[in-house]
């Protein structure tokens, strides 16, 4: 049985997903990559999906892009496999401060340094 390996979709520059963006059509890639966002900040601590569960070969590359992307944006939220099969959201490690709670003069006396 052969193991699939897909790590040659993963995201390597910007440039790669903006040219998905051009071929597409604007309206229609933010329409997949809404889908998309949805889906994953959506799914509970824990949970995981197979890639090949979820999307057809033929978006397969973009899919594993813009996971990418995520993964870029909330470091330490979402994770791949090795193989880049597999993806998942972990346990929130830190939880981050809202501007009106950074910005509260008594949390700042609790954190001052």
């Amino acid at each position: 049985m052969e193991t699939k390996d897909y790590t040659h979709h993963r995201l390597t520059n910007d440039n790669e997903v903006l040219a998905y963006r051009t071929t597409m059509g604007v309206p229609e890639f933010w329409d997949y990559f809404d889908r998309l966002h949805t889906k994953v900040h959506s799914m509970n601590p824990g949970q995981s999906f197979h890639i090949d569960d979820v999307v057809v070969e033929e978006n397969r590359d973009l899919f594993i892009k813009l996971l990418c992307n995520f993964i870029n944006e909330c470091p330490g939220l979402y994770l791949f496999n090795n193989t880049y099969t597999t993806f998942y959201k972990l346990e929130p490690i830190v939880t981050c401060a809202t501007i009106e709670e950074y910005s509260n003069p008594k949390l700042n006396e609790k954190v001052a340094v």
